[in-house]
């Protein structure tokens, strides 16, 4: 197809939901990296050979110097209220480099509260290029119309002085047709670095949304 995410990618939204975005400074080179995904990309969702369990498998053609590259993922979801994923997935469309990216998720609900973890390791040729972005969330249900979660979020990159850690708070107040939405998020070293300039960095929103 043209553009797509690959089987593993599909899988490494963290676990805090990827509060990050272009106002918090990030560059695209520190937010989370990936295996190829993209044009030319086919991608194969199995149907279930167990109960509980969900898979997919994709394919991202050879590039101008290099051969294809692969890509797959799981999830579980058998036992009520877990949910377990796994993808693996590289990325050889440059000569002489090879880049693999390694997604593990977990959560689960117990009655009100939810948790979950997530990891995603992005190993480089280069060792600069490496990176690991580990994040957690909690979230609790209040009432069926009022729910409020946090959640962090841990990137690391080799050579780098300082992690960039983001922090997030949501909540969610409903009433008929209105949903009211609430976030606040907070990151500091967004460029690797704890004295830079303007690197510690906040953003609040309101939303409200109606359904008729």
């Amino acid at each position: 197809g043209h553009g797509g995410t690959n089987s593993a990618s599909a899988l490494d939204t963290t676990a805090a939901g990827d509060f990050w975005d272009n106002t918090l400074g990030i560059s695209s080179t520190n937010t989370p990296q990936a295996a190829a995904s993209g044009n030319n990309l086919v991608v194969y969702s199995l149907p279930t050979v167990v109960d509980g369990v969900s898979a997919g498998v994709s394919y991202a053609s050879d590039g101008e110097n290099n051969g294809g590259s692969t890509a797959y993922g799981l999830t579980y979801t058998g036992v009520e209220g877990l949910s377990l994923s796994f993808g693996k997935g590289n990325n050889e469309s440059t000569v002489d480099v090879d880049i693999d990216q390694t997604i593990m998720k977990a959560s689960y609900a117990y009655g009100p509260v939810t948790f979950a973890v997530s990891d995603n390791d992005y190993d480089h040729t280069t060792e600069a290029s490496d990176q690991q972005v580990r994040s957690y969330s909690l979230a609790y249900t209040i009432s069926d119309s009022l729910s409020v979660s946090y959640g962090e979020t841990t990137m690391e990159k080799v050579g780098t002085t300082a992690d960039i850690e983001v922090t997030g708070i949501t909540a969610s107040y409903t009433s008929g047709g209105m949903t009211l939405g609430l976030t606040a998020v907070d990151a500091v070293n967004v460029d690797h670095s704890s004295t830079g300039v303007n690197n510690d960095n906040e953003f609040w929103k309101a939303s409200l949304s109606f359904a008729f």
